[in-house]
């Protein structure tokens, strides 16, 4: 921006035509002289096989708005148009200075508008009505700072951590690109930006080229989302859920509560779910965010769904007994299971029993060993093995898969976003 400002400075230093001691009279005249046989319906240049070179200085000022759903991204930014008018040059003289201040409507102008709007655009109209400040070898300045609406594709394949390129892009809407030439300069100072809650701006750039004949100049704005509102506000809560759900397998099966909180935590995920698609736009891919919420809600419905399968045998009567080759299978995969009945429920204990011999007064110890045989034991009847123990162990068995499940899914969802 600081050539913006050298700009502005050579001109209000070295004075004008409504400068010092200048009389109203000796300034009308000037304006005469100036305008006399010029025609604004031609472009400025004596050869008119050549192009009129359109400098556009831009300054980002703030981004207002962006709308991920509508794709609309609201920025007010300040542009400095300078141009070469070959037909309004003059000598400069002891009492006319170097720069005369003109009305837009009375000469050439390079007829610029917004060629990506996404609402009513009016740098046009600036252009038309504002004021020209045109010095002695033809240069004119116009300077407009202008809130412009303009589309763009958002980028949501990262949300929360998405970012996002927006351009404004300025063409001439009665030139083709041989008759008018714009070059844009980015005179942006990110650290001066007016900062705004949701959003930090990392770059800023320009580029030109062509599109439908017309010479196009593009000032594109590269920002991020500061997540830490949907952080606190939605993730956390989802992971909290998600853990919070797993305690269906910790209820008691006799409190008849385990469905109807496995239906709530699956609801919970849905009206998740119908949350973030409302803030989402329709794209495909769709984010990843949207992916991992449905995981979720998968996940949820799994749980509902092994919960109610895991109630059909803690609901079953005390000496149903399960298959046999499932009860071998079962009592194979835990070592606490025996071959045989008195193997698996004896247990020893042994003891010392200290005596004293009344004659000559020594002390002897004898080591003795106790069988208890009367332990109890699930595996009653060899590897038989009843409903409501084979309920006990699926509810250990669940509750330690899907808490693998959920704690593989959480860092699996953080390295790739950070790798990203």
């Amino acid at each position: 921006m600081h050539e913006m400002f050298l700009a502005f400075f050579f001109l209000f230093c070295c004075g004008s035509v409504h400068g010092w001691g200048l009389p109203y009279d000796v300034v009308e005249e000037f304006h005469n002289d100036l305008l006399q046989n010029y025609s604004k319906r031609l472009r400025p240049v004596k050869d008119q096989t050549r192009a009129v070179e359109v400098t556009v200085h831009w300054q980002l000022e703030s981004i207002n708005t962006f709308h991920e759903v509508s794709g609309e991204f609201i920025s007010t930014s300040t542009f400095m148009i300078i141009w070469t008018d070959e037909l309004l040059q003059w000598n400069v003289r002891t009492d006319i200075y170097l720069y005369v201040l003109l009305n837009s409507g009375e000469i050439w102008n390079p007829a610029l508008m917004v060629s990506n709007p996404s609402g009513n655009e009016n740098i046009g109209k600036r252009l038309t009505t504002g004021k020209v400040r045109g010095t002695s070898d033809g240069k004119q300045f116009v300077t407009v700072t202008v809130m412009t609406s303009t589309t763009c594709q958002p980028d949501m394949d990262l949300y929360p951590f998405d970012r996002h390129d927006c351009t404004i892009k300025l063409a001439s809407s009665d030139y083709i690109f041989n008759e008018v030439f714009i070059t844009p300069v980015d005179d942006s100072d990110i650290s001066d930006l007016v900062d705004i809650s949701q959003w930090d701006v990392l770059e800023t750039y320009t580029n030109n080229g062509t599109e439908v004949l017309s010479s196009v100049a593009t000032f594109g704005v590269i920002f991020r989302r500061k997540p830490e509102f949907i952080i606190v506000n939605l993730l956390t809560p989802i992971i909290l859920l998600c853990f919070l759900n797993l305690a269906v397998f910790l209820l008691p099966p006799q409190s008849g509560e385990r469905v109807s909180f496995s239906v709530t935590m699956f609801l919970s995920f849905s009206v998740y779910m119908t949350l973030i698609t409302e803030k989402l736009p329709i794209t495909n891919p769709v984010s990843i965010f949207t992916k991992y919420l449905m995981c979720n809600v998968g996940y949820s419905a799994l749980i509902l769904f092994t919960t109610v399968i895991g109630l059909r045998f803690h609901m079953a009567k005390i000496d149903e007994q399960m298959p046999v080759w499932l009860s071998k299978m079962f009592c194979t995969c835990r070592s606490t299971c025996m071959k045989d009945k008195q193997s698996a429920t004896t247990k020893e204990y042994e003891i010392n029993i200290t005596t004293t011999n009344t004659e000559y007064g020594d002390l002897h110890t004898n080591r003795c060993v106790i069988k208890d045989t009367n332990i109890p034991t699930m595996q009653d009847n060899g590897h038989s093995l009843t409903k409501m123990e084979f309920g006990v162990m699926l509810d250990k068995f669940f509750f330690a898969i899907f808490f693998a499940m959920l704690v593989i899914a959480n860092i699996v969802y953080g390295v790739y976003i950070i790798s990203v």
